[in-house]
């Protein structure tokens, strides 16, 4: 079977052709207009932030735009037009916790563990009490921690008094969970 060439209508590199006209350089180029396009009239400025009034997901209040049946994040996009390509493995991260905003200065790019330790440092992730799965409260867990630190008692002891895994006490005292306190 013969393979079909053809010449990239953009910048007439010679292409493979299976249903395109365009080169994947100059279909990126090509999709990254369009959604420029459907960028900027969703905007509203303020003082800081850059809101989005487009469409927000309802999984975290992020905006996006839909392009040939796909969803792109707002903010994402926003990195793309005014700082370049994201590199594999990172993501785009807000500095003013605000996730419709798409305002360049707002944003940094960094690893999924690096957004973690900026969401821990800014206590917005719910902690301890907080958090809707909590078995034990604060004073439970300092009595844990003081009981343990006496030598008497062991972590399955203290699970069974506790309600709570031997595995959990031991991640309790070793500070791997309930870190704040």
């Amino acid at each position: 079977m013969r393979k079909k060439y053809g010449k990239c209508s953009a910048c007439g590199k010679v292409i493979w052709r299976k249903e395109t006209k365009n080169c994947r350089k100059c279909a990126s180029k090509k999709r990254i207009k369009t959604l420029e396009n459907n960028f900027w009239p969703n905007i509203r400025k303020t003082d800081s932030c850059w809101i989005w009034t487009g469409g927000i997901l309802q999984s975290g209040g992020y905006g996006y735009v839909t392009y040939l049946g796909n969803d792109f994040r707002a903010h994402r996009l926003s990195w793309i037009l005014h700082k370049g390509e994201i590199p594999k493995g990172f993501e785009v991260c807000h500095k003013c916790d605000n996730p419709p905003c798409v305002n360049p200065a707002h944003l940094f790019l960094g690893t999924h563990n690096d957004n973690m330790r900026d969401m821990k440092q800014k206590k917005r992730c719910a902690l301890g009490e907080r958090h809707g799965l909590h078995k034990l409260t604060t004073e439970q867990v300092k009595k844990i921690r003081s009981e343990y630190v006496r030598g008497i008692i062991t972590h399955k002891m203290l699970g069974e008094i506790y309600g709570v895994d031997r595995h959990t006490i031991g991640d309790i005292i070793n500070k791997k969970y309930w870190t704040h306190i």
